[in-house]
């Protein structure tokens, strides 16, 4: 760099992954050896909310020494993933820290004239997900993969991208990745007594289906009179239903698996558990685990609907007729969706229009696939039953 006299050398933290000790070292490291006339930069990126702390500190760094220093930033923080640091926030610590003068009126007529069209149509800011990435210094590439194609949760993403050496977090291989996620989730367990289980419990019953739409609530009096009249075996899909005596809960997640637990700890105990091994290779007490491999196909981005994935798993156990209410499809809104409006969701940022597509699709493979096998009747109206 001192042969090539550049205007400015820049420290990029790249995933987001310093703290201030790592910016000291490095930034004394350079001033020491690079030629005094070269001027010294510092690009932070808000993956662990400390882009505007660590530049702050790139500036008291310098304060008393001669090297001059630049510091990026951008309005708003806008940035890929995780963002920069604030421009209005930085010129502002630099007007009353260091007698900088910053128009911040200039600024301030920018971020109105320019920033809501971009806020509208972009999302960018500290999320869990690109904290992951700065924790584990890994390319926002793969969290975006993992967000997009899998809607993956915390713990599960936490744990692919933990799983990977510290050179592959670096690059982005989606076949590497795509691996990784499926060795995460399809933890082998001998399924074979639980299949058993199962098909001894369903066998000669009729079979009620309660996915999580809000028709569950809307349709409740037409719901607990089918009920009534026909004494089904009453599954609840991927959540507790509590205004209803459900026999079995079918769960595909651990975050719905803690959330049911945590959240209606009577209910969860009173219903026998039917479990897909990415949650737990052993069960507890008044619980099946069935392999994750068992009931889901692979070929959507959207794959793991709770509802189809049962369906998948009645048709494995040679059950021929079932009924189904709430199987609503998504809305615009998520709290429009569900009937417990509290109810963890993968899905931030999700094109929900397109999550209906593609289960509408699912839905008519599958029903394409069994033929005869198997009847479905729906006491609420499904969008997906073309």
């Amino acid at each position: 760099m001192n042969a090539i006299e550049p205007v400015a050398l820049s420290v990029v933290d790249t995933f987001g992954a310093m703290y201030e000790k790592d910016l000291v070292r490095i930034a004394n490291t350079l001033d020491q050896y690079l030629a005094p006339g070269i001027r010294l930069g510092f690009h932070s990126h808000n993956n662990q909310q400390l882009s505007f702390a660590l530049t702050m500190r790139f500036v008291e760094l310098f304060q008393q020494r001669k090297r001059d220093v630049i510091v990026d930033c951008s309005l708003s923080g806008m940035g890929r993933g995780a963002g920069n640091a604030a421009t209005e926030l930085l010129i502002n610590y630099i007007n009353c820290e260091h007698n900088g003068n910053y128009d911040m009126d200039m600024v301030m007529d920018a971020i109105d004239m320019y920033m809501s069209y971009f806020m509208e149509h972009y999302s960018w800011g500290y999320s869990t997900p690109y904290f992951i990435a700065g924790m584990y210094c890994c390319h926002v590439n793969n969290i975006a993969y993992l967000m997009k194609n899998h809607r993956t949760n915390m713990k599960d993403m936490r744990n692919i991208i933990g799983s990977l050496s510290s050179e592959d977090r670096k690059k982005y291989d989606y076949d590497l990745l795509e691996g990784k996620y499926l060795d995460n989730q399809n933890r082998k367990v001998n399924d074979e007594e639980a299949l058993a289980s199962l098909r001894k419990d369903f066998a000669g019953r009729k079979l009620l289906l309660l996915a999580p739409g809000k028709s569950i609530l809307t349709e409740q009096e037409k719901i607990q009179a089918y009920i009534d009249k026909n004494a089904p075996l009453v599954v609840s899909i991927n959540a507790v239903s509590p205004q209803y005596h459900s026999d079995f809960l079918f769960l595909i997640s651990t975050i719905r698996y803690q959330y049911a637990k945590e959240s209606y700890p009577e209910q969860f105990a009173a219903q026998k558990r039917i479990l897909l091994s990415n949650i737990k290779t052993v069960p507890d007490a008044g619980e099946v685990v069935v392999n994750f491999d068992r009931v889901f196909q692979y070929g959507w981005i959207y794959f793991d609907n709770a509802v189809i994935a049962f369906l998948r798993l009645l048709n494995r156990l040679k059950v021929s007729s079932v009924v189904i209410a709430g199987f609503d499809g998504f809305k615009t809104s998520y709290n429009e969706t569900y009937a417990d409006q509290a109810l963890p969701t993968l899905g931030s940022g999700t094109n929900w229009g397109e999550v209906n597509r593609e289960i509408a699709e699912m839905f008519a493979g599958f029903k394409a696939a069994v033929g005869d096998n198997m009847q479905i009747e729906f006491l609420t109206e499904c969008p997906f039953d073309r």
